[in-house]
């Protein structure tokens, strides 16, 4: 596969963008996984281990840009940069499930219940994400066939089905903000904020699967427009990143009642402790009952002899 001196202009603008893209995830990436440590024992732990992923995913794809860049004629890094462009968008959605999840359980106040809805969301992900990795396999070895634009048109298609699907959720969820504390609110709110972000990134991909089979199409991620591909695919993923990543370091300094009190019970339980404590939140303190202790308090003893006497 062979392109022109107009064609070669874009891969050394695209070349240009992967190297703003390494210096801008190379300190993500611990930083994300700073994140990911401090939430370790904060379920569910989906919503903060897809960041790290998606910003390690985003480094590497930068890096396979720029080989891309010097070496034209091979295919193969072309394939991967394709298919880590749309792991990376997958694994956001990921993270967005996971901040769903996260609410549904602060209000049910427990982390056992079984969420059908989501569960079919992650499975459809993921047949998405098979899907274009797939087609982006095809895409590259040069074979001139309708597969890969059927097989890229259909997981897209899927991509765009679960995130309709989240953002139905998220209006729910915020249309019971009343229902809400402060502290879970918020996490709802960021998540939309999100929404018009991820929508921009899924109607690139579909632009670009849909003309796939056309290297000199401005929708292109690798030999297209370099301006179209920061606007539409870059800058979206980064105002998403920067929102979930406030909501990590905002979940480690704000527990959310109904997972802290879920995971102090399961703690005590597995230390094999005599007492079982539950915290129960108030505005200005927090009231502790111990509901095993083995004396009454002195304050019944108290009323007791004031009630006889």
């Amino acid at each position: 596969m062979e392109f022109g001196p107009e064609q070669n202009k874009m891969d050394n603008a695209h070349t240009s963008v992967a190297i703003a893209q390494v210096a801008f995830y190379t300190p993500l990436v611990p930083v994300t996984g700073f994140v990911l440590f401090l939430n370790w024992r904060n379920k569910p732990r989906q919503a903060w281990y897809p960041l790290f992923i998606f910003s390690l995913l985003r480094l590497i794809g930068g890096v396979v840009t720029i080989m891309n860049g010097q070496a034209t004629n091979n295919l193969h890094p072309e394939a991967a940069s394709l298919a880590l462009l749309n792991i990376g968008l997958v694994a956001v959605l990921w993270s967005t499930l996971g901040i769903i999840c996260l609410v549904l359980d602060s209000t049910a106040g427990t982390t056992q219940r079984i969420y059908l809805l989501p569960t079919i969301q992650r499975i459809a992900l993921i047949t998405s994400l098979i899907l274009l990795i797939i087609s982006a396999g095809f895409a590259s070895s040069g074979q001139l066939s309708q597969a890969p634009k059927t097989l890229a048109i259909v997981g897209y298609s899927i991509v765009l089905l679960v995130s309709s699907l989240a953002v139905a959720q998220l209006a729910q969820l915020h249309s019971q903000r009343r229902n809400l504390g402060t502290g879970t609110l918020i996490y709802v709110q960021l998540a939309i904020a999100t929404v018009p972000t991820l929508f921009i990134r899924i109607m690139y991909g579909l632009l670009f699967e849909a003309t796939i089979d056309n290297h000199e199409s401005i929708w292109n991620p690798i030999y297209g427009s370099s301006l179209i591909y920061i606007i539409m695919g870059l800058v979206p993923e980064y105002i998403a990143l920067y929102l979930y990543i406030f909501l990590g370091f905002y979940r480690m300094r704000h527990p959310l009642p109904g997972l802290e009190g879920h995971r102090d019970i399961e703690s005590s339980h597995n230390s094999g402790s005599s007492s079982l404590h539950l915290s129960v939140p108030a505005p200005q303190s927090e009231i502790v009952f111990d509901l095993t202790a083995a004396d009454p308090p002195p304050y019944t003893q108290s009323s007791t002899t004031a009630s006889t006497g």
